[in-house]
């Protein structure tokens, strides 16, 4: 018993001390970053309107040079413009309204951090523009690349 309890005994202490020597060797202020950022971000993405078919999409998105639309629960949900900002999106759904486009504001998740530093930059030209067809330009661009993110993950159907 005492030829068993021994080795035990200092294979116990040999641990304890390891343990204690590599917890004492690690330092808590080193700032681990992740090596993959799931996060995601909302989005402002104002909507036209949803259609039962693609023809009526296409007809009610006729007045845009550009425009999107993803199919969901067997509609065409046509999207216009796309903001990080909720102020920029009443001010855009504003200015639609204006035009006597009834929108609605939709918010979505988007994860590809390129596109939202893109669309926070291009926020902050609409944030100090109030001129439409200027917006409109913006919107363009910022649904171009939205287009590109989403057909490289296969998400939407693009619209033109």
């Amino acid at each position: 018993m005492k030829k068993i309890l021994i080795p035990i005994l200092c294979s116990t202490l040999i641990g304890a001390f390891l343990g204690f020597y590599l917890f004492k060797e690690y330092d808590s202020d080193v700032l681990v970053k992740p090596v993959f950022n799931f996060t995601q971000d909302k989005v402002y993405f104002l909507q036209l309107g949803a259609y039962s078919t693609l023809d009526k999409a296409k007809e009610a998105s006729k007045d845009f040079t550009n425009y999107l639309y993803i199919t969901s629960d067997n509609y065409y949900h046509v999207y216009i413009a796309i903001t990080y900002s909720m102020d920029n999106a009443n001010k855009l759904k504003t200015l639609f309204k204006e035009k006597g486009y009834n929108i609605y504001i939709k918010e979505k998740y988007i994860s590809n951090s390129d596109f939202i530093n893109m669309l926070k930059q291009y926020d902050e030209v609409i944030t100090k523009s109030n001129e439409y067809e200027a917006i409109l330009k913006v919107n363009e661009k910022v649904l171009l690349e939205y287009k590109d993110v989403a057909n490289s993950e296969n998400k939407i159907d693009s619209g033109s």
